[in-house]
């Protein structure tokens, strides 16, 4: 069971009039990327920030070999940077280290074979066992390259799952799951179901309602953190009542 804030080093809880009713207010046409452009944006603001910043020089060289390798995992990190680093903010974590991690965190995707990352049809079995081997792939890279442990741990626990059901090391919340972690499963589980996914049956795409009505009904069950759910709900309401994204 999940320790309570006080034994987690004071941790703000995150709690709105009504069990996650926020969500209810959240609208929009099936298929916008509202996240996208804000994402470009802050990459640019970053990258001239941490110029010189050897870690930074190295992360943003990964991404844009990815961008060149494959445009919709790309546009996909970018998603998950930006939904990473308001998450963060919000909870008091380093904004920034958290947009790198999610620029940075399907990189191991980078050297995979076409007919995988690229399919436009329903993946065998065997090629989807293929595909979630780019989690090790990216946290080895990472690892060679000497990137900090924010970042290794971001891509290494981006497919884990609270009741131990995830990938690669079916890690449960017994296992003392960071908060870097459950902010990774969250953000890049929304961004997948919201933006177009190649090798997806149907190649639905969720609205931003219908992925989150998902995801309580996961984090009821226990499979995704109900506090850090509810912090990703203020974002998304937040961004539509400032009207941050067209």
């Amino acid at each position: 069971m999940r320790q309570s804030e006080q034994n987690r080093g004071g941790r703000r809880r995150f709690s709105y009039v009504g069990e996650f009713a926020s969500f209810l207010l959240i609208k929009e046409e099936r298929g916008i990327r509202m996240n996208l452009h804000e994402a470009r944006k802050r990459f640019m603001e970053l990258q001239k920030e941490h110029k010189g910043n050897l870690e930074w020089e190295k992360g943003i060289a990964l991404f844009q070999c990815l961008a060149i390798r494959d445009r919709e995992t790309a546009e996909h990190s970018l998603d998950v940077a930006n939904y990473a680093y308001h998450m963060a903010k919000k909870m008091g974590l380093d904004a920034n280290r958290l947009f790198l991690a999610g620029l940075l965190h399907d990189i191991g995707k980078i050297d995979m074979e076409d007919d995988i990352l690229k399919s436009n049809k329903r993946l065998s079995k065997f090629q989807r066992l293929v595909l979630s081997e780019h989690v090790i792939q990216g946290t080895l890279l990472l690892s060679s390259m000497d990137f900090g442990e924010d970042i290794i741990e971001f891509c290494q626990r981006h497919h884990e799952r609270l009741d131990g059901n995830g990938y690669p090391y079916a890690l449960s919340a017994e296992n003392e799951i960071s908060d870097i972690a459950r902010i990774a499963m969250i953000a890049d589980q929304f961004s997948a179901m919201t933006n177009r996914r190649k090798y997806r049956e149907g190649n639905k795409v969720f609205t931003h309602q219908e992925a989150l009505n998902i995801m309580l009904e996961e984090a009821e069950k226990g499979i995704l953190d109900k506090e850090i759910l509810n912090v990703l709900i203020s974002v998304l309401e937040w961004e539509l009542k400032n009207q941050k994204f067209a």
